[in-house]
């Protein structure tokens, strides 16, 4: 993994830089002329040297310029290059998959001398199609998207024509760079492997209609299911979350199957959750399965059956796909998929 240090803004306010917070916003001289209660005219005229401002007013508005950092600002902004990195709030957690894969984007950033700056996307700034403020700012050079976000609201920010990639979702009708992970195949191979080593009642968890890559999952799954001709017929699919954020605590009010195939780490830990309070002991009555291998995996008792994916890798190939795309913004788009493996542990093996 290249190794380097990586930068991330909160909010579009401010980002660490060697464990210091530096203001983001770019001053101006109309910043400065409210800060003094002076027209814009007399602080263009002290700053440029030009006549008409006293020695003393001068002085007052350099001074106040150097407080509010203008002069670092037009120096920082000839001397250092930006990408920026839209979150949705929902996915953004220390303990997730998401955290990781930020943490990969912005390291590789920095290995190609680009300032990584991110900025969570609140349900609100997205029902109000409310634009990044490194977007508004033109601070950027290019940036991504992580997560899933509204097609509305990826149509808005489209509209200030700055390179972007999106990553871990795509959009089969738009042309535009995507890096995601083989969500169909991983699933696909996790479940065959769990049939081949005996479980027949299988279930998935997961709200289909919720998100593109846990409606991948659940068609791998499927495939999987409807080539083995001696399997129990399933019987249910449960969701796992209300609109695109709370998990909902599991239904087992009903007959349990063999094994759980869960979309995802965190309601593969939800679920273990429910089912240890409620005494059932897995694997021995229920095996159950995530797709991440992130920190929820770690947090599992006992230990996650998984899909790997490869964080690092999608970082690497995201920030390289989008500077090819600042590079050359007439190629065409194109969606690339990471490969996954299998992580056998102890919440799912053979009875």
């Amino acid at each position: 993994m290249v190794r380097g240090k990586y930068e991330v803004v909160f909010h579009g306010n401010q980002y660490l830089k060697r464990g210091r917070w530096v203001n983001l916003k770019q001053v101006k001289m109309k910043d400065i002329a409210e800060a003094l209660g002076i027209s814009i005219v007399s602080v263009s005229k002290a700053l440029s040297g030009k006549d008409g401002v006293s020695e003393k007013r001068k002085n007052e508005i350099i001074k106040k310029a150097e407080e509010l950092g203008y002069y670092k600002t037009a120096t920082k902004a000839r001397t250092e290059k930006f990408i920026g990195v839209i979150v949705l709030d929902q996915f953004f957690s220390v303990n997730a998959f998401y955290y990781n894969l930020l943490k990969s984007v912005m390291i590789y950033a920095s290995f190609h001398k680009y300032t990584g700056l991110m900025e969570v996307l609140t349900p609100t700034m997205e029902e109000n199609l409310t634009a990044p403020s490194f977007l508004r700012d033109k601070t950027v050079q290019g940036y991504i998207i992580l997560g899933q976000v509204e097609k509305k609201y990826l149509k808005v920010i489209e509209n200030y024509h700055v390179p972007h990639v999106l990553l871990d979702f795509f959009l089969p009708d738009e042309n535009i760079d995507s890096v995601v992970v083989n969500s169909l195949d991983g699933v696909y191979k996790l479940t065959k492997d769990l049939i081949k080593r005996g479980y027949r009642d299988l279930a998935f968890v997961g709200s289909v209609n919720k998100f593109e890559f846990v409606m991948l999952r659940y068609l791998g799954f499927l495939k999987a299911v409807k080539e083995v001709k001696d399997l129990i017929p399933l019987k249910y699919r449960l969701i796992d979350r209300e609109g695109r954020e709370n998990l909902l605590p599991i239904n087992l009010d009903i007959s349990l199957p063999d094994v759980f195939v869960c979309s995802c780490d965190e309601t593969a830990y939800g679920l273990m959750s429910q089912l240890n309070k409620a005494g059932i002991k897995i694997p021995h009555d229920v095996g159950v399965t995530g797709f991440d291998d992130s920190s929820y995996a770690a947090l599992c008792k006992p230990p996650l059956t998984t899909v790997k994916v490869d964080v690092d890798k999608m970082g690497e190939i995201a920030i390289e796909t989008l500077i090819e795309n600042m590079n050359n913004s007439q190629r065409l788009a194109r969606m690339i998929s990471v490969p996954t493996n299998i992580v056998i542990r102890e919440s799912a093996k053979k009875k």
